[in-house]
């Protein structure tokens, strides 16, 4: 009797484990986004850019350190938040990234590139909330490109 609850308490804290990913492909890894930017120069484009990151991410200065308006760059680092599936999902987990925005007349692109490691190893469900993040993150920018910061779709 004893050997069957232990089991079952074992198989079931077996399943409950998150499942771990491997080394990231560069294909996981990279995430690019173009934008079409009719109407608006590169000085605009990287001015509405700069404008919504720093909505985005609260003081702009923390996060890019290359600021270049007359290149059209803006080059920097995020940072990530996901956590664990339960029963341990009050564990929170960062992941760093990078960030390199470049504008022309016209259009403009984002690059978010993961950086391996993170302060806990990734797991399928952490992935899956980064990718959601990053693609909210490129809607964002696309609706502050294409509407201006104070307007909405």
């Amino acid at each position: 009797m004893k050997n069957l609850v232990l089991l079952t308490v074992s198989v079931f804290l077996v399943g409950c484990l998150p499942t771990f990913l491997g080394d990231l492909t560069p294909k996981m890894k990279n995430f690019q986004y173009s934008y079409k930017v009719e109407g608006k120069n590169k000085s605009q484009i990287w001015k509405l850019t700069r404008n919504h990151f720093a909505l985005v991410y609260g003081d702009v200065r923390s996060v890019l350190r290359v600021q270049d308006e007359e290149e059209g760059t803006l080059i920097g680092k995020g940072k990530v938040k996901w956590s664990f599936d339960p029963p341990i999902n009050s564990l929170y987990c960062w992941h760093d990234y990078n960030i390199l925005f470049t504008a022309e007349d016209g259009k403009a692109n984002l690059k978010l590139a993961l950086i391996e490691g993170g302060t806990c190893r990734l797991t399928e469900e952490g992935y899956k909330v980064i990718k959601n993040d990053f693609r909210v993150l490129n809607i964002g920018l696309k609706n502050a490109l294409r509407w201006g910061e104070m307007k909405s779709p």
